[in-house]
């Protein structure tokens, strides 16, 4: 796909949120727009700031190791609290911190109670 293709299915994504939003509200008449108006823009805002600015790019460069430290910490918390990795559903990482490193076992011991 292109990337205006990724962008359009994305900006799609969003507003069929919206309306599963809507049509989940039991109450749609006290929806304010103009809060829900201004909360787009600012998103749509940010999103160009740190995106596509110097400045934003320098923000995310510096964030990103302090994520990544977190993660690894809630990663080997899990570990020793459960005794394996959480499953691959529940585990945020980046493709640069599973470079190199073993595939986690996945719950082999209840496996085997089930079997």
């Amino acid at each position: 796909m292109s990337d205006l293709a990724l962008r359009g299915l994305s900006a799609g994504g969003l507003f069929v949120l919206l309306g599963l939003a809507w049509i989940a509200s039991s109450n749609r008449a006290a929806v304010d727009r103009r809060t829900v108006r201004n909360g787009m823009a600012l998103q749509l805002v940010l999103a160009g700031v740190l995106l596509g600015t110097p400045v934003g790019k320098l923000f995310l460069v510096l964030v990103e190791r302090p994520i990544a430290i977190l993660i690894d910490v809630s990663q080997a918390g899990a570990r020793f609290l459960f005794g394996v990795s959480p499953p691959h559903a529940l585990r945020i990482a980046t493709l640069a911190q599973q470079a190199g490193r073993p595939r986690p076992r996945r719950f082999a011991s209840a496996r085997k109670s089930f079997s």
